[in-house]
């Protein structure tokens, strides 16, 4: 149900949205009626709808019998412009590269008039500018084959598993900055069978890093080309360094050639250096010091590695002589108390079972004592 009256197009118009409003005001603009177009945020681009119909109804009564109808007329156009939501809904507004892209692929198509009205657009926007642009087309059958193409150039686009840009970081301001450059860059005549995509340069509000992916995106060659491209400037990228890199590869060369000037002070140690390096046949002095550098640590691992092994075998020595001789004493003494025993009881009467008597077990005792002084005499 459309209002009847000039003073309920805003309510109608504030539940409709900011879409509903653009539409209305490009048909006013279109058919003359507004001077207008350019939107400066939904409840001024009401007023100016407001405006622009309360004129055409004072100055076409002719063609409008009353503000019912003249309302009926233009939001009934409005309706039949909106792109059905079946249309779009396959498009991500919170893909920015993918809105960039439809937003690209609908300026190259030649469809469209007036493209340039929708121009300055940043890259937040270019999902609400896109469906603008998909609404002022004419006839509904347009816009579904349009959108057909687009999305089948995308899924083309993506698909491709080649060439990837996952190493391009939306957040370093160098290599976005070196990618441009490197677009704009013009190609050798030595590179045969290469090219690359065109810059984007139509979108002066695209931050480098879309505008990169954006170029590469709409790009439409062959794969052998895109991979060509890909490699070359992958290859370059890896040399891009930040001012924070080149400081510290600077520091890093300074501190390696005064580690170096010591040794090429000394003639006699350049002259012996030189000559391993001939006879060793090695391209540069520093892979003759980097041999004599591992061998002297392979010699000194060596030794440590010896010495530890003769540390080990003399606490292993050292816990077996201490051990067997704990026994061997305590076996020997055993055996030299009965060889005493024995001794005295032969003295005695020279029967072996024979029990001793006191006097015989001092004396034994006694015997004992001096033999086995004697036999460890030595061992202590």
């Amino acid at each position: 149900m459309y209002p009847k009256k000039l003073d309920q197009l805003k309510p109608y118009l504030l539940i409709k949205g900011k879409r509903y409003v653009d539409i209305l005001i490009w048909h006013l603009h279109i058919n003359g009626k507004t001077n207008s177009f350019n939107s400066l945020g939904l409840h001024e681009d009401i007023l100016n709808c407001k405006i622009s119909l309360n004129n055409v109804s004072a100055s076409s009564k002719a063609e409008f019998k009353n503000e019912c109808e003249l309302l009926k007329t233009y939001l009934q156009k409005c309706d039949l412009s909106l792109t059905p939501n079946d249309y779009i809904k396959w498009i991500d507004k919170k893909n920015l590269r993918q809105c960039n892209f439809i937003w690209q692929y609908i300026k190259r198509n030649g469809q469209l008039n007036d493209v340039s009205m929708l121009s300055d657009v940043g890259n937040m926007n270019k999902y609400d500018v896109t469906i603008k642009a998909l609404d002022r087309l004419p006839k509904n059958e347009d816009k579904r084959k349009l959108l057909v193409l687009i999305r089948k150039a995308w899924e083309k686009a993506i698909s491709y598993n080649g060439w990837r840009y996952e190493w391009l970081d939306i957040k370093n301001d160098l290599q976005c900055e070196k990618v441009i450059q490197f677009l704009n860059k013009p190609i050798s005549s030595k590179s045969q069978n290469y090219s690359k995509p065109w810059l984007v340069v139509d979108d002066h509000e695209l931050s480098n890093y879309y505008k990169f992916l954006a170029s590469v995106d709409i790009w439409t060659t062959s794969n052998e080309t895109k991979m060509s491209f890909y490699k070359k400037i992958t290859d370059a990228a890896r040399k891009w360094k930040t001012p924070q890199q080149k400081k510290a590869q600077i520091i890093l060369k300074r501190k390696t050639k005064e580690s170096n000037h010591v040794l090429l002070k000394d003639r006699k140690l350049i002259i012996a250096l030189q000559s391993i390096q001939k006879e060793m046949k090695y391209k540069s002095l520093d892979d003759a010091l980097k041999y004599i550098i591992e061998k002297e640590t392979d010699i000194s691992k060596q030794k440590n590695e010896q010495v530890d092994i003769v540390q080990i075998n003399k606490v292993a020595m050292s816990s077996f002589t201490q051990e067997s001789f704990d026994k061997l004493r305590e076996k020997a003494s055993s055996q030299l108390r009965t060889l005493c025993d024995y001794s005295i009881k032969l003295k005695n009467a020279g029967i072996l079972d024979n029990k001793m008597n006191k006097d015989s077990k001092k004396k034994a005792k006694e015997l004992f004592k001096d033999k086995e002084k004697k036999l460890f005499e030595g061992l202590n």
